[in-house]
């Protein structure tokens, strides 16, 4: 049974815990003999910027202490987009699951990925009444850096090979030359940008995978020692 949202169900101040525990124990006595499991869908607080996690849940923390489960749900920021490469508009139909209390399980910091999908529902009327879509939760798996790297177009993946014969490009982040930057500039990202330039580098990390480009012991003819370097295959 899906109860939501849970305020509707009851008459009481939100922020009074002994008498949210009081419903919150009657919604459990339910359970026990019906059984069957009741998910109680509960608003958070507002936040700023930021993941909400069970902290945030709005009223009386009791509620929370009388789950045995409890899951936060958040949308999928610009930042978790960009690094997904999911466009700025498609994004608020994808959030995560986390599981913020697990009396049952063992808890694990595991983003779960969730996307919502329109699905026509096949009732319309000639030309006068297109059919309708109803938004249907299905699940979604974070690209892996391989699948990032299949949006790399041909020309931005020559464009990046030549760049990193031509010069001198690092595969440490920490170096001034990293060869992040020379993906970065192929790919028309901001290699200052903290999350483009985490695109950039797992772009990179995708095709040294891939054997596009690989990382070459050679002397270092400014340091004059010998050090790594990217190279194209």
């Amino acid at each position: 049974m899906i109860v939501d949202p849970f305020v509707s169900t009851h008459g009481v101040n939100e922020n009074d815990n002994g008498a949210i525990d009081k419903v919150a124990k009657l919604w459990a006595q339910i359970a026990d003999h019906t059984n069957s499991a009741i998910d109680i869908v509960h608003h958070l607080r507002k936040v700023a910027d930021r993941e909400a996690t069970v902290e945030d849940a709005r009223g009386a923390v009791s509620l929370i202490g009388a789950a045995r489960s409890v899951r936060v749900l958040n949308r999928m920021s610009q930042e978790q987009a960009e690094q997904a490469g999911v466009s700025s508009e498609e994004r608020f139909g994808y959030f995560s699951v986390t599981y913020g209390k697990s009396n049952l399980t063992p808890l694990s910091s595991k983003l779960d990925w969730r996307r919502l999908v329109g699905v026509p529902l096949g009732n319309a009327r000639g030309l006068t009444k297109p059919q309708d879509f109803a938004p249907v939760v299905t699940e979604w798996k974070w690209p892996s850096s391989e699948e990032i790297a299949q949006d790399v177009t041909a020309d931005q993946r020559e464009a990046i090979r030549v760049a990193v014969t031509n010069s001198d490009f690092k595969p440490s982040t920490r170096a001034k030359n990293w060869a992040g930057v020379a993906v970065a500039y192929a790919m028309g990202l901001d290699a200052e940008d903290e999350v483009q330039r985490k695109r950039a580098g797992t772009v990179l990390r995708a095709l040294l995978k891939e054997g596009v480009l690989v990382e070459v012991e050679e002397r270092d003819p400014v340091r004059r020692e010998v050090a790594k370097f990217i190279r194209a295959a």
